[in-house]
């Protein structure tokens, strides 16, 4: 038996529900590090979380100095059709969280080093240009 099974074997008789006489199987490979990947993982979603909530705020708050209507659907023709109410700004930043939180998901199950990264990639990118348009959208038509 090697040093970490036996060490972690120690400290599975300490828990609670073995002391109970409640047997859990045991797998073969028992993994003691800790996943430093899925942590750096967390940090970048919460801080994805956490700018994309201020910049929820911020449309919030900066709703006064906004026109009523304000340019948002650029993939539309030219004129009313790209307009929008100003509370729809938010509209990316709710995005961005909803695709964070079913990157964040779906990394709980990847194992797989590449597949993480480009999750990960991919929350940086959409809460980069999340945070890029609202930006542009509010100075451009802005009185700040």
């Amino acid at each position: 038996m090697t040093d970490r099974k036996a060490t972690f074997l120690k400290q599975f008789k300490n828990l609670s529900f073995a002391k109970k006489g409640i047997n859990l199987p045991l797998p073969n490979n028992i993994p003691i590090q800790k996943d430093k990947e899925m942590d750096t993982f967390k940090k970048i979603f919460l801080v994805v979380i956490f700018i994309n909530l201020a910049l929820i705020g911020a449309v919030v708050l900066l709703r006064k100095n906004l026109p009523p209507e304000v340019p948002l659907l650029y993939g539309m023709p030219e004129g009313e059709t790209q307009l929008v109410k100003t509370i729809f700004l938010t509209l990316p930043a709710f995005l961005t969280i909803f695709f964070s939180i079913i990157n964040f998901l779906i990394s709980i199950f990847v194992k797989e080093k590449f597949a993480r990264q480009i999750l990960i990639y991919s929350l940086i990118f959409l809460s980069f240009f999340s945070l890029v348009s609202i930006a542009k959208i509010i100075f451009l038509v802005g009185n700040i």
